[in-house]
């Protein structure tokens, strides 16, 4: 979908069906596509692992849930400059 639609933005949660998050991201990130879309990973798993992990991976932000609406706003403006 992101290939067709060339969003600005992702949001993407790390708990998918069929596959997860971070294989979802390392697929955007491996075409050439896509690999220049910032994702933003929303998700309960909150161990400092996991957010190394998607950092490393390559989310630009990872935002662990409940977040807050203003947290949201300071993602977009910073994603979208």
């Amino acid at each position: 979908m992101a290939e067709i639609h060339q969003p600005n933005l992702i949001f993407m949660d790390i708990n998918l069906p069929g596959m997860n998050g971070f294989q979802a991201l390392e697929r955007l990130k491996a075409s050439k596509t896509t690999r220049n879309i910032p994702v933003v990973a929303l998700t309960a798993l909150a161990s400092a692992r996991d957010k190394d992990h998607g950092l490393q991976l390559g989310f630009e932000f990872y935002l662990t849930k409940p977040f807050k609406v203003e947290e949201i706003s300071v993602l977009l403006q910073r994603s979208l400059q």
